[in-house]
């Protein structure tokens, strides 16, 4: 599982509480109510909101590079307007894995 380096997070997240939920998440330890906007390989699809507990089982599937992380579903989606927004507003398109490139020095490796 990666992270990204320059995590979003949503409003209702302060820093510290981010850090305790990411260090949660890389002990195996999955808060309730927290959602992780995932790059993934799924076909027809660039991004995944996937709470905790269905993190859990996606880890053990496939290689989880994480974005993004919002406490409640709504802030889920409203995190994931802002990123599409950002995205769009820097390049014209919206490419996740283009625009998130893992592997270059962005990502903290967990």
């Amino acid at each position: 599982m990666m992270w990204y380096e320059s995590i979003y997070y949503s409003d209702n997240i302060k820093e510290k509480e981010k850090n305790k939920i990411i260090k949660k998440i890389n002990k195996n330890k999955y808060p309730k109510d927290i959602y992780c906007l995932c790059l993934t390989n799924k076909v027809n699809f660039q991004l995944e909101i996937l709470e905790t507990k269905e993190l859990k089982k996606e880890k053990e599937k496939m290689d989880l590079k994480i974005i993004g992380i919002a406490k409640g579903k709504e802030e889920a989606f409203e995190l994931t307007k802002i990123i599409v927004q950002e995205i769009y507003e820097k390049t014209r398109k919206v490419i996740f894995k283009e625009y998130f490139k893992f592997g270059e020095h962005n990502e903290k490796v967990c």
